[in-house]
């Protein structure tokens, strides 16, 4: 058991219980109950990023590997989808997301902004392949 004392809703102390009773400032909880208590406080999110890059390399027909340091634009394209997923999943910061491609913040920035004129601008071109990828991986997650 712990002891949490707490000032202004924030807990300013974490303390081993020793028996005796809690005072007005402070709770007693079990390891288990603070571990969920931090958890929902960060609201940590998971996402597999190789099941992401599988259905990148699957959607957009990539056969060299969506990590390799090409320029074709079904490599970019599919890379700046990658981000656009992660981004709008709450992944995380956009260095998180880049690190993710071996890329750096400013490529993550650039990419999700490129996805979001593609799908405001309606590309016939790259508009369904980027819609199939977040339909499969929002099915994929559900499972």
């Amino acid at each position: 058991m712990l002891v949490l004392e707490v000032k202004n809703n924030r807990i300013v102390q974490i303390s081993k219980y020793e028996g005796q009773k809690p005072m007005s400032n402070e709770v007693l909880v079990s390891d288990t109950d603070l571990q969920v208590m931090f958890l929902k406080k960060n609201k940590k999110k998971y996402v597999d990023v190789e099941a992401l890059r599988k259905i990148l390399e699957q959607v957009f027909d990539i056969s060299n590997g969506l990590l390799c340091k090409t320029r074709k634009q079904e490599n970019t394209v599919a890379r700046f989808t990658g981000m656009y997923i992660l981004f709008k999943k709450g992944y995380g910061s956009y260095s998180r997301i880049a690190q993710v491609f071996n890329k750096d913040h400013a490529t993550a920035i650039y990419g999700i902004k490129t996805i979001d004129n593609i799908k405001e601008t309606g590309d016939k071109k790259w508009l369904p392949k980027i819609e199939q990828a977040i339909e499969l991986f929002n099915e994929f997650e559900h499972e």
